[in-house]
């Protein structure tokens, strides 16, 4: 039988400059902090990071933040971390705000094989017409 083992470093090892990689956790339950704490020591560059949110100052996404290691974050929100409403505000990260349902349901069509969802957020809004 195949050993379904791998040491951490080698399960990192693949993560290069500018992936995406989608992250586990809603908040501190469920984040893998030591799969992202090796991440950060291996320290890839421009990356886009799917989560939810982006943990606290100190621990899980923040991590990889304070290193310079985002290029863009995919989430739910942020307002915990305040290194990452610094870096948007300042343009230094960007972020790709969904809400908790549609970023789920972006997540399963993905693993599904579609290429996109249809939603009716915004219809009927200012936004549907580009203005914000």
């Amino acid at each position: 039988m195949r050993n379904k083992l791998t040491e951490i470093e080698e399960a990192i090892a693949g993560i290069r400059d500018g992936m995406t990689v989608m992250v586990g956790g809603f908040g501190v339950p469920g984040t893998p902090f030591t799969l992202l704490e090796e991440l950060a020591r291996q320290a890839p560059k421009n990356l886009t990071i799917i989560k939810n949110d982006a943990n606290e100052i100190g621990m899980g996404i923040d991590l990889l933040l304070k290193a310079g290691l985002v290029e863009k974050l995919i989430a739910s929100h942020i307002g915990l971390n305040a290194r990452a409403v610094e870096q948007m505000n300042t343009g230094r990260l960007k972020v790709e705000f969904n809400s908790q349902g549609i970023l789920a349901e972006r997540i399963r069509a993905a693993g599904a094989g579609l290429m996109g969802i249809v939603t009716d957020i915004g219809v009927g809004t200012m936004l549907q017409n580009g203005k914000t």
